[in-house]
């Protein structure tokens, strides 16, 4: 993950890291093991949600998922409202 060049490859990075620690507990405490699974399972299930919506308002503003593009893009040209990634070409 650490040598990643596109968004997708890190998103499959995260989501193969976070397996082993999702798996892991509920079995630590057998009492709260339930809770915690599921408390666990939920703060991923968003996460994982909210990094794709900003990889795909980042993916409708590029054109691309490459890290390397994204950036060329970016430096290249003037961002209207660059919380939401809105972007034009120079006139």
């Amino acid at each position: 993950m650490a040598q990643a060049n596109d968004l997708i490859v890190i998103f499959l990075g995260l989501e193969i890291m976070s397996l082993g620690s999702t798996c892991w507990s509920p079995l630590t405490h057998r009492k709260t093991s339930a809770e915690a699974a599921l408390k666990y399972f939920l703060l991923g299930g968003f996460a994982s949600a909210i990094f794709i919506y900003g990889a795909a308002l980042v993916y409708g503003a590029t054109g691309t998922t490459n890290l390397t593009t994204i950036s060329y893009f970016l430096a290249s040209n003037v961002l209207l409202h660059p919380g939401l990634l809105y972007a034009v070409e120079h006139c």
